[in-house]
């Protein structure tokens, strides 16, 4: 063969296999990956209709125990919580307002109360809006009756309760009134016996004892 045959023969197969690898490969695009051709038509609109940076699983609804507490605006995808039913910080801590102390129940301001308003009353005297009678040291709430206004009022919350007419109890004592233990000074004192602690002791005790019994007087058999 001579150089311009060979030449042209090399050339013929260089194109033909370009041909090939154009047949079996796609160039190459910025931006841009391969897949297989087996994606049906449905699968193609599905991909499609994906929003850019879209995620999955996304939160559709919101609940506390059941109930609904919020919805999420399939647009924007803002989440909105609807909390008007529940309770603020500021409003439990406001729930009991203190307002001072007043000497009596009947200073207590008759008008301008709000509802949790408090007084400590230093003085006993007087009933509450149910009849309860009001103690010294009493702290008392005003209640607005949203249903009957006009029942709103004073609620005694509790005071100090007098124990001044009660003792304490101390283990081992028992409680003897006064009178018992002058009569049984003058049982003493009029005796020519002698009594002991332990006498003394046996009579406040419940012990079933004859010990100390005294004999039956008179002569025997």
């Amino acid at each position: 063969m001579t150089k311009t045959e060979i030449v042209n023969f090399v050339k013929a197969v260089r194109i033909q296999h370009d041909e090939n690898i154009a047949a079996t490969y796609v160039a190459k695009e910025a931006g841009k990956g391969l897949s297989t051709n087996d994606y049906t038509t449905t699968e193609k609109t599905k991909l499609s209709g994906i929003a850019t940076g879209a995620q999955v699983n996304v939160i559709e609804n919101v609940s506390i125990k059941g109930g609904a507490a919020g919805s999420i605006n399939t647009e924007t995808k803002v989440l909105t919580l609807d909390l008007d039913s529940y309770a603020k910080t500021s409003d439990i801590s406001a729930a009991l307002n203190y307002k001072g102390s007043v000497d009596t129940f009947s200073e207590l301001p008759a008008s301008g109360n709000s509802n949790g308003d408090v007084y400590n009353i230093k003085t006993a005297g007087d009933t509450d809006r149910y009849g309860a009678s009001v103690k010294a040291g009493d702290n008392v709430v005003y209640v607005v009756d949203a249903i009957t206004p006009a029942n709103s009022g004073w609620d005694a919350l509790g005071g100090v309760m007098d124990l001044s007419g009660y003792v304490q109890t101390v283990s081992g004592k028992s409680l003897i009134y006064d009178s018992l233990v002058s009569g049984l000074e003058t049982l003493i004192s009029g005796s020519a016996e002698t009594f002991d602690d332990d006498d003394i002791a046996s009579i406040f005790s419940d012990d079933d004892d004859d010990e100390n019994e005294d004999e039956p007087s008179g002569g025997g058999e």
